[in-house]
């Protein structure tokens, strides 16, 4: 399964600009219990690209 992660901006305009943040793969079947969800490497990696994008786009 493949996740992707999107910001979306809408400018008062009525512009709307769709940025993408992230992508994460997972397996479906045969999962253990530490590849559930995010690990905190993947949490703190698209927490920091989100803010990086934000603050771009509002420069």
């Amino acid at each position: 399964m493949e996740w992707v992660v999107k910001l979306e901006a809408k400018t008062g305009w009525g512009d709307v600009e769709t940025i993408e943040v992230g992508r994460l793969e997972r397996r479906v079947v045969g999962l253990r219990a530490e590849e559930i969800g995010l690990t905190l490497a993947e949490g703190k990696d698209l927490l920091g690209e989100l803010a990086r994008r934000i603050l771009q786009t509002q420069i």
